[in-house]
Parts: structure tokens; C-alpha cells; sequence
């Protein structure tokens, strides 16, 4: 009886994993628009997943979009079911000592508590090394690899209007800086986010991918599509290459919560972080194409007292 039981546990354990994992997934892959990603909404909500990554573009293939939405998904599960299993087994094992005290001596009982005793024990030791004896089998079973889709670009410009297009110079040209930057070993985009899943890291992936970024507003309405002007994004890689700066974290292209009429909604200004000792040469060197300030909560403010830079298009 206790071995039919085990068979139906797994079973039912078997074909909830795997409805969960296809629901969503094709929840995820219905929305065929490129390349808007749309990140998928988890139909049943998993305790330690908060939500899913951005696709970026695949490091060794430009040419890629790298999607780690269904690793990030079979992670979610395995943490979860190893708390859960985790649980199941201490019960088990209570149950199993509680049978064994009430046994009274009685040789079917004891043997009856001992079967549960160990039946837990060794389904426990099973989760906790199963990590262990996946990579011992084969490493590859234990990471899960995004999943790589090629991104058409002119679905993005059927998406533009008439003002805003650009021409095909023009955002091949962005998107090549673009991409250079997102693998330049001294330059970071942050993903903090004062808009929900709108970030510089986003914005600088989009550009990357499209030549256009997703620009917010102060209220984060963020559904307009903007070019952003390549001197500012050049302007970050000269500052690396004149070795103005030992590193730069970029905070916000297109997005974030700024004034009604920001330089940034429009693709004009970029605000930057670096080293306390290096803010008054940044801000002297970008203010001879751009104007930079010092700035902390929106106004300018001497550097030493600054928590970022802000510079724009004149």
C-alpha cells in the first residue's frame, strides 16, 4: 500500500511540474511581437520567484536575443520543491517516531514505523544531493542555458512614426555603440528601477537590438519609443578610453521618474555614476560638447556633494 501511495505522489507531483511549466511557457510564447518583449506573467505564483529577467542580447552572437525565462522557471521550482519536499519528509518522519512509540511492542507496528523512518530519511538525503548527482552525471543538467532567437530589426521601424524614423545609417549606427558598450569591461547599466522593469540596463539592450528605447514618463507611462542621440552614448566611451575615469555606472537613458519635460523622454541626456574623485574632471571634460552638471535629486549641487551626473544635449 505504502509503495502505490509513493507511485501516486509521483505521478501527481510528475504532472503538476510539467503543467507548470507548459502553461506558462506558451502564455509566454503567444505574443509574437518582436521585438516588444512582453516578459510572461506566472499563472501560478511560485514563493522566491519574483518575476523573470529582460532578454539580452547574447554576448558571443549579437545576432541573438538570449531568454532565460524558462531556466529561470525550472530554478523556481527546484528551490521550491526542495522546501516542500523538505517539509513532507519531516512529517513523515514524525509520523513514522509516533507510530514507533505507540507500537506498545507490537513487531508489525515497529517495522510499519520503521519503513516510514526510512522512506523519509532517504527521500531527504535525495533532494538535498541531488544537485550533487546531477553534475556528477553530466555538469549541463544542472545550468540551465537561455534560450537564443534571432531578433528581426525591421519590426521595430514598421513600429515607429513618421517623425521619429530614422534612417537606416542612423540606427545601425546606434545600435552598433550600443552594443559595444553593453560588453565594455569598464561601463555598467544599472538595473535598479524607479519604473517596474523599465531600467538603463533595458534601455541600453533595446538600443542595442532596435535603435530605439522605451521612454518613460513621471508618472511611468512607459510606452513611447525614442532614439537617443549616439554623441552621449560615445561620449561614456571616450571617457574610458582618455582615461578620464576608471569606471562609469550608467542610472538612467530613457527612463526613470524626472521632470515633465526632461532631456531624458526625449533621448537627450544620460546620467552617469562614478568615483567621488573623479565627478569635477567628468563634468569638466563632458561640458566642453555637452552640458553636464553635478546633480542630486535634480539640482546641481557641488560634486562632492553630488550622488550622480547628469549631462545633455546642449
Amino acid at each position: 500500500m505504502f509503495k502505490c501511495l509513493n507511485v501516486k505522489m509521483f505521478i501527481c507531483f510528475c504532472f503538476c511540474v510539467l503543467s507548470f511549466l507548459y502553461f506558462p511557457v506558451l502564455h509566454a510564447s503567444a505574443d509574437g511581437s518582436m521585438p516588444e518583449w512582453k516578459i510572461p506573467d506566472l499563472q501560478i505564483s511560485i514563493p522566491g520567484l519574483t518575476g523573470f529577467s529582460d532578454p539580452q542580447i547574447c554576448t558571443d552572437d549579437k545576432t541573438k536575443m538570449c531568454i532565460p525565462w524558462i531556466g529561470e522557471y525550472i530554478a523556481g521550482i527546484y528551490k521550491y520543491a526542495v522546501g516542500i519536499v523538505g517539509i513532507l519528509a519531516t512529517v513523515v518522519l514524525m509520523w513514522g517516531g509516533l507510530i514507533w512509540l505507540t507500537a506498545g511492542g507490537n513487531a508489525a507496528h515497529v517495522t510499519e514505523a520503521k519503513t516510514w523512518i526510512g522512506a523519509s530519511i532517504t527521500g531527504l538525503v535525495l533532494v538535498l544531493c541531488s544537485y550533487m548527482i546531477l553534475y556528477e552525471i553530466n555538469p549541463d543538467l544542472t545550468r540551465f542555458s537561455p534560450i537564443r532567437m534571432s531578433w528581426p530589426a525591421e519590426e521595430a521601424k514598421k513600429k515607429m512614426s513618421a517623425e521619429q524614423a530614422l534612417s537606416s545609417s542612423d540606427v545601425r549606427n546606434i545600435r552598433q555603440i550600443a552594443a559595444k558598450l553593453i560588453i565594455y569591461p569598464r561601463v555598467t547599466f544599472s538595473k535598479k528601477a524607479d519604473c517596474p522593469n523599465f531600467h538603463a540596463d533595458k534601455s541600453i539592450n533595446e538600443l542595442a537590438s532596435t535603435g530605439l528605447s522605451t521612454a518613460c514618463s513621471p508618472n511611468c507611462e512607459c510606452i513611447k519609443q525614442v532614439s537617443v542621440d549616439a554623441s552621449l552614448l560615445i561620449a561614456i566611451e571616450d571617457l574610458l578610453k582618455n582615461n578620464v575615469v576608471d569606471k562609469i555606472i550608467v542610472t538612467s537613458i530613457t527612463t526613470g521618474i524626472h521632470g515633465s519635460t526632461s532631456y531624458h523622454y526625449t533621448g537627450k541626456a544620460i546620467d552617469i555614476v562614478v568615483a567621488s574623485q573623479y565627478r569635477d574632471a567628468v563634468v569638466k571634460e563632458l561640458n566642453q560638447k555637452f552640458y553636464a552638471m553635478c546633480d542630486k535629486g535634480g539640482d546641481k549641487v557641488p560634486c562632492d556633494e553630488a550622488d550622480h551626473i547628469h549631462f545633455r544635449i546642449n
